[in-house]
């Protein structure tokens, strides 16, 4: 199925979780609430695109910008699918989790512009991969929050790639930064 919302099509919740299953999204107008939300393709071997990126589970920049700020986390993918994910550019405000652990599942991210993958007020990033490979052909940069990759992590194109907790100095202080798994360079 499909989950489309217009330009009127609100989807809103004072402090409870939201969950949108489908395999694929068109969303139109701002989705918020204090609580959890939860973006899952139906199909565990559905791809999923973020930001520039393309995926038969699609998000664009426009429709991660109508995920408001104040949700409680933000979760992409499910734990165990088997997601081809890429992400090109996206930016978050508040705490994300992008999983696919399913054997074969792959995580990419890159930019044609800026970081890769931004986590800007309050927003920490975890990737949650299957062990088999993370790539980060991009920065990944957060304004002072921390950083977690549950996963074996391929350093890809360019030759230097940054995971910045401190938003190019903007934030005095960072947060960690944690990878769960081997770095190799391709």
């Amino acid at each position: 199925g499909t989950i489309s919302s217009g330009a009127t099509g609100t989807i809103s919740s004072t402090s409870g979780d939201i969950a949108l299953l489908t395999d694929s999204i068109d969303l139109g107008a701002n989705v918020s609430s204090s609580g959890n939300l939860s973006l899952t393709p139906t199909t565990s071997t559905r791809s999923i695109g973020l930001g520039g990126a393309t995926g038969g589970f699609n998000l664009n920049d426009t429709e991660l910008s109508f995920l408001t700020n104040g949700f409680n986390s933000i979760t992409i993918g499910q734990l165990n699918g088997k997601h081809d994910i890429q992400i090109d550019s996206a930016t978050f405000v508040d705490p994300v989790t992008i999983q696919a652990t399913g054997t074969g599942a792959k995580i990419a991210v890159s930019a044609t512009t800026g970081a890769g993958l931004q986590g800007n007020d309050n927003a920490s990033i975890t990737l949650k991969g299957s062990h088999a490979t993370t790539t980060l052909n991009a920065d990944i940069v957060t304004n002072g929050n921390a950083v977690l990759i549950n996963d074996s992590v391929i350093l890809g194109t360019p030759a230097t790639v940054t995971i910045d907790t401190t938003n190019g100095g903007a934030t005095a202080t960072g947060a960690h930064i944690t990878v769960v798994g081997t770095i190799n360079d391709d």
